[in-house]
């Protein structure tokens, strides 16, 4: 499941609006284009925190220490949270060019997860993390990785928070 989430930014009661002084109208502050930068405390009324997000990601991977792993991929699940700051509650156009398009966060998870064997789960949750950092617009990452089929009696995850929230 792939998701955005948007919450309205807060701001303190009783803030003044600036406005310009050559028009005498409001400015819009801490609408943040994709990419920007800004803090939420800067948001309007026409903007909130946005979350990119995507749950329950699944494919094999060559990860783990034992032999049995390092012979074949196993199955894991990915989720990933990617904090992208203050937007504005909707793009200014309707164009995929302007946004995060969530097709390639996916392609990027998969591929860094299966390029090559990695012996440990903490390894690879750092190389994914560092990654997708480095997409356009993207303040921070959540990301879970968890093997499915380690234990018969679970499954084994980690999980690593980087980067502003």
């Amino acid at each position: 499941m792939t998701s955005i989430s948007t919450s309205p930014a807060t701001t303190g009661a009783g803030t003044a609006q600036a406005s310009d002084a050559k028009q005498g109208q409001p400015r819009s502050e801490g609408v943040v284009p994709l990419g920007g930068s800004g803090t939420a405390a800067q948001g309007g009324a026409g903007s909130g925190q946005q979350t990119l997000t995507l749950t329950g990601l699944r494919f094999d991977a060559s990860l783990g220490i034992l032999s049995h792993e390092k012979n074949a991929p196993q199955p894991i699940q990915v989720d990933a949270e990617l904090s992208l700051g203050t937007q504005p509650l909707a793009p200014h156009d309707d164009d995929i060019l302007h946004v995060l398009d969530y097709r390639k966060v996916r392609q990027i998870i998969i591929d860094e997860c299966t390029s090559e064997h990695v012996n440990l789960l903490e390894s690879l949750i750092g190389k994914l993390a560092q990654r997708l950092l480095q997409l356009p617009g993207v303040r921070g990452v959540r990301v879970k990785i968890a093997k499915l089929e380690i234990f018969d009696d679970c499954e084994v995850a980690i999980r690593i928070e980087t980067g502003q929230w």
